[in-house]
């Protein structure tokens, strides 16, 4: 009978640990999918931002030729 318990005890143990394991990796896929997703965010700004300085350069390059 004590054989049956620590059996039953050890599945228990092993579960929470699986459990654990699990959960950890959906943490860890979650964080990854979060920075992917914000990596591609601040490539987006970065580019946008060369692309407005870029047309403030032109800008003031043609104001100066119509002067």
């Amino acid at each position: 009978m004590d054989n049956e318990n620590q059996d039953v005890e050890v599945e228990k143990t092993n579960e929470e640990v699986e459990n654990q394991d699990n959960a950890g990796k959906v943490e860890e896929d979650k964080a990854a999918k979060t920075v992917e997703k914000l990596q591609k965010r601040l490539g987006k700004l970065t580019g946008d931002k060369y692309d407005l300085e870029e047309e403030l350069v032109n800008a003031k390059l043609n104001l100066k030729h119509i002067n």
